[in-house]
Order: C-alpha cells, then structure tokens, then sequence
C-alpha cells in the first residue's frame, strides 16, 4: 500500500480522538491559545504576536488559559517551552486549518 497524504491524514485524525475530546470541552480562549501554540510553538507566548494570534485580550487571560491548558494534561512546560504532550493534536490543528 502507498503511504500518501490522505492515509497520514487519517491516521492522524484517529491518533488524535481521546484528545479531541478534551479540548471540546475547553473555552473560545484555552482552545485560540491551543491553536496558536501549535502555530507559533510555545516560547514566547506573551509576545504581541502570540497575543493577535491567539486572540488573547491581555496577557492574564493568555496565562489563564495556559494553565487551564497545563492542569488538562494538553500541554507541558519543559526547557522554557510550552509542548504538546500529544504531537498528534498539534498535527491535527494544523491540518484543520484552525
């Protein structure tokens, strides 16, 4: 069998389920702030352009969020980085568009 992008795609998507569930949950900021860390990486998330990106009102509401993100076990901080612990929902949000 050939290894294309449909059949990356949908290994992807069913990588990702037990995920997906817990950010269905999360609020418009905690999942904005999700989808620019898996834009922007997770170095410097107090940056103007993380802020527009994530469409954070002010710097608070992106810590809040964050936190949020870190108690749920959806992201780590290690080496001054924030990360995904599943690189399969980073490739996901990517590949949605979001």
């Amino acid at each position: 069998m050939k290894i294309n992008q449909t059949v990356i795609n949908r290994l992807v998507d069913f990588r990702i389920a037990p995920d997906w569930d817990d950010t269905a949950r999360l609020t418009r900021h905690q999942f904005k702030m999700l989808v620019a860390l898996a834009k922007l990486g997770g170095t410097k998330i107090y940056s103007s352009e993380f802020k527009t990106v994530a469409e954070m009102p002010s710097s608070a509401a992106a810590a809040k969020a964050l936190k949020r993100l870190v108690d749920d076990g959806l992201v780590y901080f290690f080496n001054r980085e924030y990360r995904f612990f599943n690189p399969f929902l980073r490739e996901w949000l990517l590949s949605k568009g979001y």
